[in-house]
């Protein structure tokens, strides 16, 4: 990766942080449990960051259940 993937990554993880942690509490009912889901997230996109050259496909690719199957999946009572 070249420090362009990195700095994209990182404005990336800054701006899309809380849309994110939003989404996966919403899921999961449990601030710990979103957090380790959007960690999660992040680190299955990271290698594929370079190809994913559209902004919308990125948020995507970062909140598809393929990713991180769990993002379908229903919230937890908590």
């Amino acid at each position: 990766m070249s420090d362009d993937d990195e700095e994209a990554f990182d404005e990336f993880v800054q701006t899309a942080g809380r849309q994110l942690l939003r989404a996966a509490w919403l899921l999961t009912g449990d601030r710990q449990a979103a957090e380790d889901l959007v960690q999660i997230a992040l680190e299955r996109t990271w290698p594929r960051w370079s190809s994913l050259t559209d902004v919308g496909h990125r948020m995507a690719y970062t909140r598809d259940g393929d990713v991180v199957p769990a993002w379908g999946a229903p919230a937890m009572d908590g």
